[in-house]
């Protein structure tokens, strides 16, 4: 185990610092207020090995309370091929659980690049579109990772406006990338 500490500069570079400091050949995130269950690296590991074109493994998960009590279940069904994946992509983020529920190939960030330090939020969204260009990407369907939902997170009430600039930002990239004569002017 190493121990790299750095300022806060928001989960981007934190991620980034992570993969660059990294030396094996995946990448798995967890964030300080989520726990994963014991199984979640094995299960995801052997869909990985099993289908080298995967970039991503994601998984189901629970929204726990500060008790730790399940409050809710978010399971992510597979899609039948990439194009359907990527459309409901588009739209909103539907590889659920921030990025703790991720397993990504190293090499995918090689491929696509880092996490943009520019987003304070939806940064998993934008990594998971870049990915799913050149990479398959799996569910498992099972809840294997607990979610903590603080009051204080970035989705709540007083962050609100954060998030919802950095998704702004994110729109304005896939109108960019997917559909560049439908982004409309501002004047």
């Amino acid at each position: 185990i190493r121990y790299i500490y750095q300022d806060n500069k928001g989960p981007s570079s934190a991620r980034n610092m992570g993969i660059k400091n990294s030396t094996g050949s995946f990448i798995a995130f967890l964030d300080s207020d989520d726990m994963w269950l014991p199984t979640k690296l094995s299960i995801q590991m052997k869909l990985m090995r099993e289908c080298s074109s995967l970039g991503l493994v994601s998984c189901g998960i629970y929204d726990i309370n500060i008790r730790g009590e399940i409050v809710k279940e978010f399971i992510r069904r597979n899609y039948f091929n990439k194009e359907c994946l990527l459309k409901d992509l588009i739209v909103h983020n539907v590889i659920v659980g921030s990025s703790s529920a991720a397993l990504v190939r190293k090499e995918c960030f090689n491929k696509v690049g880092l996490f943009d330090e520019s987003l304070r939020t939806s940064e998993d969204w934008d990594m998971w579109l870049r990915i799913v260009k050149y990479y398959d990407i799996r569910f498992i369907e099972a809840p294997l990772v607990k979610l903590r939902i603080n009051p204080k997170s970035k989705s709540s009430p007083p962050n609100v406006k954060k998030v919802f600039q950095s998704e702004l930002i994110m729109l304005d990239k896939i109108f960019i990338e997917y559909a560049p004569e439908a982004k409309p002017s501002v004047r």
